[in-house]
């Protein structure tokens, strides 16, 4: 063999080997001969037998006796070395009685040269024995596809699914094989060569851009249509509110390692508890953040109370294997099949998703999943979740699970057997310390104050880190638990003292520092909240009552909002809300409120960019409980939202008979805000807002509001007779006294009235946007009122408005 003809071949078993997932994993050697390969078919057979599971292989014997007259040539004409002629032989690798891959294998075989025929003219034409190579970079290329698809791991669940991709660029192989053989009938020159290695190499690259192209736009049409929630924002955001040098601790705990241990079986499960606001979640989130950053297999969901109404095992389920498929590409046609194939099943079937989700991590090998806030959600979803993910687990071996919640009694229940269990709050004194330090000197640092009064504030300060650190919190079964450390303490005493509006203020604060967080759960016998210094909860809603009479009313209705709505709403949405009145026919702009939201509320809210969150669950928790009266009784609070929503959806800019000049003038001042939320979810505010005793005057009061909203945007052509009416228990107070309510709620319940409200009247335009095309440039002169008109558009079928919400898109 000349010296470029070996570099040749030695640069093909280069790039052969560069193209296997893991080269170290697979043997190449033992098997030199054709003799070697039989032995290895007749073992395989053999072991088919035992099984039951015979194939016929001697449907792959043109291939193989194509191989061993390529390899005579070879050995012949270019005496490669004993590497070379051994990966002639990877066949035995894979050859493993699929019927798809001895058909495939077979097909090669038909489309490679008879080389004993071609022996002549190897003799006479050194130039074509270069040809040789071509022909064993196709040989390679072959082997190479099908020992990626058979070194995924788990491969068996998901042979239908992910065969094709891989049949279909075996298929560019034996197309270039074909031209390969043409080149044998010609005089060949090395400029033929050349092409020959150039349009092998474009073919395969062009069919790699396409097939990704077509995944990516297959996998964008799935999450599309399936919607899953993804967390990364959560992650970032709480990832950006960890101080420097916290969370390290995490690491270094013995019990974490040992869960983190892969080898490990025992530990799938680790258990982070704690007090509410210890850091639970900035913990998991530090944690996810890391995972992502050295680049292995962490998939998490970040429950949250927030969004109760779209949480459920389907959608975690939905979460996670997308979450999966962003990181593992090659398995993306698995989740496509199920789309195809089983479209019901993927869209509403927990049972079937978390099989799915099982065959694609027995694909990845470990995998750790961060599972937090649990205890945000119903005791019913806490429950299937955590029954799945044990389920998981047992199937599973290299699955890997963080939980991360409160110690709620059915939680422990499901895990104290199964979890490693590590209490925050007594492992993050130290952390609380540098977090409380930090904020504390940014706040310092941001006033225009002298040293003297910076070093006499620091100094009044100091306390702070130690009572965040010794919280005492009433616990389950009525013991008074060790203090335990509380970062969210530490957040609203800063936030609290960052407030005030004068030195005074602020000395005040700091010297009579609150007593806790809150003690909605503690018993009456307990002693109580001293009016002189109360929890830090209390103290911002004390604030809130020292307020304007507007701004208390205001402050009042922005909480019951946040506490009640759905999901969770912009600050414009709110605002929105504010602005409806009982006595407008239409929005009033001058009603708009100017104040800041977070000034009015104080720092029992925050925003993540143009949203409104409580800063805490349990802030929730407080005003709804009698420790704070309660400052939100929530279900008065559903009821007048469900008031607001018909009022507004009453207004002159839903009305069929507006002008298009009219509606753009509406988009233009903003005046559909609030129009997607009240359509989808007044009904769900009426429901909750009749769950407890409500008084005549009120009911009737209601029945009103919602008999108005009937009259003026109920289709009197729907055919109620061809509509099934369903019961709806939520809605039996209406059953007795107001039968036709109740049976037109019930219509809209049911999803049968798709043609009971009539449409709002569109611009010709606005079938996808509330913009229309021709009112962008005076848009960008009136877009004060629309910060974020893309995240403003309109329903689909542009509001069937008493539709219910599972229709509306």
């Amino acid at each position: 063999m000349t010296a470029s003809a070996q570099s040749a071949f030695d640069a093909a078993v280069k790039d052969f080997q560069d193209e296997l997932p893991d080269a170290h994993g697979f043997d190449f050697q033992g098997i030199e001969t054709i003799d070697d390969v039989y032995k290895e078919i007749d073992r395989t057979q053999e072991e088919q037998g035992r099984k039951g599971k015979l194939r016929n292989l001697k449907r792959i014997e043109p291939f193989l006796a194509c191989l061993q007259q390529y390899s005579d040539v070879v050995d012949t004409f270019v005496q490669a070395r004993a590497n070379v002629l051994a990966l002639i032989w990877v066949s035995r690798n894979y050859v493993k009685g699929f019927d798809k891959v001895v058909e495939m294998t077979r097909k090669i075989g038909d489309c490679l040269p008879q080389f004993k025929n071609c022996e002549g003219l190897f003799k006479e034409n050194k130039g074509v024995r270069d040809i040789l190579y071509l022909f064993y970079k196709d040989i390679l290329d072959f082997y190479a596809i099908m020992l990626r698809f058979f070194h995924t791991k788990g491969w068996k669940p998901f042979f239908e699914a992910l065969w094709p991709r891989f049949a279909a660029k075996i298929s560019i192989v034996m197309e270039t094989i074909e031209n390969h053989k043409s080149l044998l009938d010609r005089e060949v020159t090395l400029a033929d060569i050349h092409d020959a290695r150039t349009a092998r190499t474009r073919a395969l690259e062009e069919y790699e851009r396409s097939e990704r192209l077509r995944e990516r736009q297959n996998f964008e049409a799935c999450k599309l249509s399936l919607a899953p929630r993804l967390y990364d924002q959560e992650v970032e955001r709480m990832k950006n509110e960890v101080c420097k040098d916290t969370c390290a601790w995490l690491g270094k705990d013995e019990d974490f390692q040992i869960w983190f241990n892969s080898r490990k079986r025992s530990s799938a499960f680790l258990w982070l508890s704690g007090i509410p606001g210890a850091g639970k979640s900035h913990l998991s989130a530090n944690f996810v953040s890391q995972m992502r950053r050295d680049q292995q297999n962490i998939l998490f969901v970040f429950l949250s109370f927030q969004h109760r109404e779209l949480t459920n095992r389907v959608a975690v389920l939905h979460s996670l294997i997308f979450q999966l498929l962003y990181q593992h590409h090659h398995l993306r046609p698995a989740l496509q099949k199920a789309f195809d194939c089983d479209f019901r099943d993927l869209q509403s079937f927990a049972d079937y998703n978390q099989q799915l989700l099982t065959d694609l991590l027995l694909c990845v090998g470990v995998t750790y999943i961060v599972l937090d806030g649990l205890d945000e959600v119903s005791e019913k979803e806490r429950h299937l979740l955590l029954n799945g993910f044990l389920q998981m687990s047992n199937q599973c071996p290299e699955l890997k699970v963080m939980v991360s919640s409160r110690e709620e009694a059915d939680i422990s229940g499901l895990l104290r057997s199964r979890a490693l269990l590590l209490r925050i709050d007594l492992r993050n004194s130290g952390d609380i310390e540098l977090y409380f330090h930090n904020r504390a000197e940014e706040w310092l640092n941001d006033l225009e104050i002298d040293d003297a009064t910076y070093s006499s504030l620091k100094d009044l300060l100091q306390g702070v880190p130690e009572k965040a650190k010794g919280i005492a919190v009433y616990r389950l079964y009525g013991a008074l638990a060790k203090p335990s450390g509380m970062f969210l303490y530490a957040k609203l005493v800063i936030e609290n003292l960052k407030s005030q509006l004068d030195l005074s203020a602020i000395r005040r604060e700091a010297a009579n520092l609150p007593t806790g967080l809150d003690q909605a759960s503690v018993p009456s016998e307990m002693p109580s909240v001293t009016d002189a210094n109360p929890c830090s909860y209390g103290r911002i809603i004390a604030r809130i009552e020292g307020l304007q009479p507007g701004e208390q009313s205001y402050a009042r209705t922005i909480l019951a909002w946040v506490s009640c709505s759905r999901v969770p709403l912009r600050k414009q949405e709110i605002v929105q809300g504010l602005m409806v009145h009982e006595e407008d026919s239409a929005l009033v702009t001058e009603r708009r409120v100017l104040t800041d939201l977070g000034k009015i509320c104080g720092p029992i809210i925050e925003f993540d960019g143009d949203f409104v969150y409580y800063v805490h669950f349990t802030a929730r928790e407080y005003l709804a409980s009698s420790q704070s009266g309660p400052f939100i009784n929530e279900i008065s609070a559903h009821k007048e939202i469900a008031n607001t929503c018909l009022t507004y959806l009453m207004f002159t800019c839903f009305d069929l008979n507006i002008t298009e000049e009219e509606t753009d003038s509406a988009i233009l001042d903003g005046h559909y805000i609030l129009q997607a939320y009240a359509t989808t979810h007044w009904l769900d505010h009426v429901k909750e807002g009749t769950r407890g005793n409500m008084s005549s005057a009120d009911f009737v009061i209601l029945c009103q509001k919602i008999w108005m909203f009937l009259a003026k945007r109920t289709n009197q052509n729907f055919d109620r007779k061809s509509a099934k009416e369903e019961g709806v228990l939520e809605l039996k107070l209406f059953e007795k006294d107001q039968k036709h309510i109740y049976r037109e709620l019930c219509y809209i319940n049911s999803s049968l009235a798709s043609e009971l409200s009539q449409s709002l009247k569109p611009s010709k335009e606005k079938s996808e946007f509330f913009i229309p095309v021709r009112s962008q440039e005076k848009l960008q002169l009136k877009c004060a009122n629309l910060p974020n008109i893309e995240d403003f558009r309109p329903l689909k079928r542009f509001a069937f408005i008493i539709t219910p919400s599972k229709n509306l898109f």
